[in-house]
């Protein structure tokens, strides 16, 4: 693991975890929420004093990002923090070894028919300040959660399955892991403006346009 960047859900956001990390050689990018209540608190705390003026960091980095899919825009602001000064705010920053950059993510998301939603995520990284790379490494761990794990569980209710004996989960994994690439092959190939559960639900009335479409 040696070089790596290690990205996790706020599960994974544990002390011992960084740890382990850090001594294999590997940099890590973490989600923080309030399953880790007293460092939620420090990190948001510190963003807050920032912008009242309270806290000055050595290093600050800002980056925006607007995206249109569909009738949705999505605009995501980021700002980092890093710099000696960060141990000030981190109570214990001994348990998270190499800690260099705190990290917020905010985006606010428009829809086809004008409703607001907005939310605010923390992170924290062992990375240099540097908000437009940091955003990518962001948004890049959740591409894998909406392109993999999310299709999975709605388009094949994996959470769902009964299976726990034997090697049938593991056997069923890879078939849902197939029949996925399979759909997307098909998808490109056939069009991109169909939706894997719709082009799914067609196969399954005229199982043909799996062959033909196939190479």
């Amino acid at each position: 693991m040696e070089g790596a960047l290690v990205t996790i859900d706020a599960a994974g956001c544990q002390t011992a975890i960084v740890q382990a990390l850090r001594a294999g050689g590997a940099d890590y990018l973490l989600a923080v929420k309030r399953n880790q209540g007293t460092l939620h608190r420090e990190v948001k705390a510190a963003f807050d004093d920032a912008e009242r003026g309270a806290f000055v960091p050595e290093v600050q980095d800002h980056c925006e990002t607007i995206e249109r899919n569909g009738g949705r825009r999505e605009r995501r602001t980021c700002t980092v923090l890093g710099g000696p000064g960060l141990c000030e705010w981190v109570a214990d920053p001994e348990a998270w070894p190499g800690l260099r950059s705190l990290i917020r993510v905010q985006a606010e998301r428009i829809g086809p028919r004008g409703r607001r939603q907005r939310s605010v995520r923390y992170y924290i990284a062992s990375r240099p300040v540097d908000a437009q790379a940091l955003l990518g490494f962001v948004r890049g761990h959740w591409g894998v959660e909406n392109g993999l794990h999310r299709t999975l569980d709605v388009q094949f209710r994996e959470d769902d399955c009964r299976m726990r004996t034997g090697h049938a989960p593991a056997v069923m994994g890879i078939l849902r892991r197939a029949a996925l690439n399979m759909l997307r092959t098909l998808q490109q190939n056939f069009s991109k403006d169909v939706s894997i559960g719709l082009l799914r639900d067609r196969i399954g009335r005229q199982p043909w346009i799996l062959a033909a479409a196939l190479p």
